[in-house]
């Protein structure tokens, strides 16, 4: 008998890799020997910032506000808060340096917001490089130095060229 031209391996060397196959297929039908455990449904916290604070994209802000210039748009913002224009800026707090400044000599900025002196800051903090600190964590969108001075698994990040903030 005579072959066609071309090379064909040998019937047994077929049959030798159908047999490999045919082994490896017969071991394993692909079924677990254990069931899976179930899982609880757990719902995905998202955090977001309000207006004001610092955010990377809008889908930081929370509500409506967008994020434009690395902070959350948004209206009637209490004082260390960024802003606009100071239509933004609650009771008569005017927006300088696009940020939210008190009028009244009773309205304070909290921990991780903007201030001028000490003496814009609430309960204790001081002002320090241009905002509020305090010693506690910080929370998502405030002003930070390190990483140290954000909550939990946040990090103190730059946006750009701009300011630092938790993360």
């Amino acid at each position: 008998m005579k072959r066609a031209s071309g090379w064909f391996p040998p019937f047994s060397a077929f049959a030798v890799v159908a047999g490999f196959v045919l082994l490896f297929a017969a071991c394993d039908d692909g079924s677990l020997d254990e069931p899976l455990p179930d899982f609880p449904d757990t719902d995905i916290e998202v955090q977001t910032v309000g207006p004001g604070e610092h955010c990377l994209t809008t889908i930081d802000c929370s509500g409506s506000g967008t994020c434009q210039n690395n902070f959350c748009t948004g209206s009637n913002l209490a004082p260390g808060l960024h802003c606009r224009s100071s239509g933004d800026c609650a009771g008569t707090s005017i927006c300088a340096g696009d940020v939210c400044s008190a009028t009244d000599a009773h309205a304070c900025v909290n921990p991780g917001r903007h201030c001028d002196t000490s003496g814009d800051c609430c309960g204790g903090s001081t002002c320090d490089n241009g905002h509020c600190r305090s010693g506690s964590s910080l929370g998502r969108g405030l002003h930070c130095e390190t990483s140290s001075d954000c909550e939990g698994v946040l990090t103190c990040v730059t946006a750009g060229s701009g300011p630092n903030f938790c993360y």
